[in-house]
């Protein structure tokens, strides 16, 4: 940990996404489903009725 670390007791989650701020992210997208779980973690899921629970946003036809 550093002065900057916004979490010094919680290890980075290094995926690309605010690595630089210290603190785990775990829910990149914010779409409420973790990214343990997500399939898009950097895309939110659409929560269209059509497989919501996946994390992804689907394709409209």
């Amino acid at each position: 940990p550093d002065r900057d670390d916004l979490a010094p007791d919680l290890p980075e989650d290094v995926d690309g996404f605010e690595d630089d701020d210290g603190r785990p992210d775990m829910d990149n997208d914010g779409d409420g489903i973790s990214d343990e779980r997500d399939g898009c973690p950097n895309e939110p899921e659409d929560f269209d009725g059509d497989r919501d629970l996946d994390g992804c946003p689907d394709n409209e036809a």
